[in-house]
């Protein structure tokens, strides 16, 4: 496998200050992605987390939201 696979990808994660989506955010950054965190109860989850990370707070069900969020990044 590829090792550098995710690296610039953009990737869009929704509930991403929930813990399976904060390890996801973390291990993907880890990888050289860019990540848009959707999360519409934010925390600091990823305080001093430096990288390619975008943090929206956004509902889902939000779906103008959603796809501006999605045509910016």
């Amino acid at each position: 496998m590829n090792n550098n696979f995710w690296e610039n990808k953009n990737v869009l994660i929704t509930g991403a200050h929930g813990f399976v989506g904060s390890s996801l955010t973390k291990s993907l950054l880890a990888k050289g992605a860019k990540v848009i965190a959707l999360s519409k109860n934010p925390s600091s989850v990823f305080e001093g987390i430096s990288g390619n990370l975008v943090q929206v707070e956004l509902d889902v069900l939000n779906y103008d939201g959603l796809l501006k969020t999605i045509k910016e990044h």
